[in-house]
């Protein structure tokens, strides 16, 4: 009998989500895990995947919300201290950088080109 659930007994009947949070403490405890819940698990897993850059839209799949505006709404908070980095990527990559481009120093009013400046009053 399918009956679409993920975890069964073996004759298909329903495990009972409380059943399935104390076995989930139990091995996590076994392991030697700080102990967090099943949803304490969720979040950090989207938490992390944000932080590392997977798309909003991949997240919100995997954790089966109906919207990406409902994974922004509620991790939201994890993406302000990406904005940093996320810029400066992003110059890296159209200015050029030596690979770690959180380190850039270029001021933003240089030149990007090495082309000698025509003497002013000179057109172009």
């Amino acid at each position: 009998m399918d009956s679409g659930l993920l975890f069964t007994w073996p004759d298909g009947r329903p495990i009972h989500p409380a059943r399935f949070s104390h076995w989930f403490q139990q091995n996590a405890v076994a392991a030697g895990l700080p102990r967090i819940t099943l949803h304490g698990l969720r979040h950090s897993y989207a938490t992390a995947a944000l932080k590392a850059g997977v798309p909003v839209k991949v997240i919100s799949e995997r954790l089966g919300h109906a919207t990406v505006a409902i994974t922004l709404d509620i991790y939201s908070h994890v993406i302000p201290g990406m904005d940093e980095l996320a810029a400066h990527t992003v110059a890296g990559l159209i200015l050029g950088g030596d690979g770690d481009n959180r380190t850039m120093h270029r001021p933003i009013d240089n030149p990007l080109t090495t082309e000698p400046s025509a003497p002013r009053g000179e057109g172009r």
